[in-house]
C-alpha cells in the first residue's frame, strides 16, 4: 500500500510541473483574462470607478457598492449587477477567474455592482432588503454621479439572478412595472 506521504509528494511535483509549463509557454490565467477582447469600447472614452460606497449607514463591507460611470457621457442609463454565490460567498468585484460583467460600460452605460449580506451574517430576507436599499440609494444619488434615475436596469447571475427576479416581482406586485423599489 502506498503511503499518504508519497501521494503528497507526487501532487507537489505535479503542481510545480504545471506551473513551470505555464510560465515557459507564456500562458497564465491572469495574462489570458486581462486581454481586452472584442467588442471593444465604442461609446465611453473613459470610466470613473468609485469603489466601496456604503448604501446604508454603518453597514460594513457587505452593504457597499462600486460605481463605474462614463466620464464623457451624462444622463445615461444605469445597469446594476448583483453577484451570485449561493448567498454564501461572492463579492461585487468578482474574482480573477470570473470578473463581473462590465461590458455595458463599453456601450456607454453607467454600472453599479452591489454587495449584500450573506447568509453567514444575516438570514433571508436580508439579501433582498439590501438589494432594495442599494437601488434606493442609487436613485437618490443619481444626480451626484450623472446617470438617469428613471432608467435603471438590474441583472445578476445565480443567486444574484434570483435576487433580481425577486426585485422585479416585488416591484410588479406592489406598483406598476415602472415603479420605484
Amino acid at each position: 500500500m502506498i503511503q499518504f506521504g508519497i501521494w503528497k509528494k507526487l501532487l507537489y511535483v505535479w503542481v510545480i510541473s504545471v506551473g513551470l509549463i505555464l510560465e515557459f509557454t507564456g500562458q497564465s490565467i491572469a495574462q489570458i483574462r486581462t486581454r481586452t477582447q472584442p467588442p471593444y469600447p465604442t461609446a465611453a472614452n473613459s470610466v470613473s470607478w468609485i469603489a466601496n460606497v456604503p448604501y446604508v449607514s454603518g453597514g460594513g463591507a457587505e452593504q457597499q457598492l462600486d460605481l463605474y460611470v462614463p466620464t464623457n457621457l451624462k444622463g445615461e442609463a444605469l445597469v446594476v449587477y448583483v453577484h451570485g454565490g449561493g448567498w454564501q460567498h461572492g463579492d461585487k468585484a468578482g474574482d480573477s477567474l470570473n470578473p463581473n460583467n462590465l461590458q455595458w460600460l463599453w456601450q456607454g452605460y453607467a454600472m453599479a455592482s452591489i454587495n449584500y449580506r450573506l447568509v453567514q451574517t444575516a438570514l433571508w430576507p436580508a439579501q433582498i432588503e439590501d438589494c432594495k436599499a442599494a437601488i434606493r440609494w442609487l436613485r437618490a444619488h443619481a444626480a451626484d454621479y450623472g446617470y438617469d434615475p428613471s432608467r435603471i436596469a438590474v441583472v445578476g447571475e445565480s443567486a444574484g439572478g434570483h435576487l433580481v427576479a425577486m426585485l422585479v416581482r416585488q416591484a410588479a406586485s406592489m406598483f406598476t412595472m415602472s415603479a420605484r423599489i
